[in-house]
């Protein structure tokens, strides 16, 4: 706390670091580092210690918590798409009710609407997957629509192609 009160970030980093290696379990040293790593915008390292975190979670509530978090700093601060869906299938089973997934998802789809690179409509593909039935489940019928043709946008097999125009006919009727 000395350093950080002396405006030594890294020398606050560091120490945080050397606690969390004498005892892993430091709830302060955990939360102290991850505050000082947003602090000092260290994204990469961020990441990692979320993704340390949620593996080491005690309570699936505890890791759900952890991994909405990591998909946030992947999505808004590193723009790591493949990372923050990797997480956020994570996130769907640790907590598969959480509305993290919903909220997360549908801004993940959003940041990659305009990204034209190939992989990009395999994860906005990925995403509607994960999207479809949550939005099914509370009747958003308006969203679940355009998440079915974003999964057409990638879907090869005739008789799923068949399955997703009919549910769309369905909904948009």
């Amino acid at each position: 706390d000395v350093d950080e009160q002396l405006g030594n970030l890294a020398g606050a980093i560091e120490a945080a670091r050397q606690v969390l290696l004498l005892d892993g379990r430091d709830q302060g040293a955990r939360v102290t580092l991850e505050r000082l790593f947003n602090r000092a915008e260290r994204w990469p390292e961020l990441i990692e210690l979320l993704g340390w975190l949620a593996q080491e979670a005690a309570t699936p509530e505890e890791q759900a918590a952890v991994l909405a978090r990591l998909v946030y700093v992947q999505l808004e601060r590193q723009r790591d798409f493949g990372g923050a869906l990797a997480a956020l299938e994570q996130l769907a089973l640790a907590s598969p009710s959480s509305e993290s997934i919903t909220a997360l998802g549908t801004r993940a789809l959003l940041l990659l609407s305009m990204d034209n690179r190939p992989e990009a409509a395999a994860w906005r593909a990925q995403l509607a997957q994960l999207l479809e039935p949550r939005f099914e489940a509370s009747g958003a019928w308006g969203e679940l629509g355009p998440v079915l043709r974003l999964r057409l946008d990638v879907e090869r097999d005739p008789k799923e192609r068949k399955r997703l125009w009919l549910r769309i006919i369905d909904i948009e009727e």
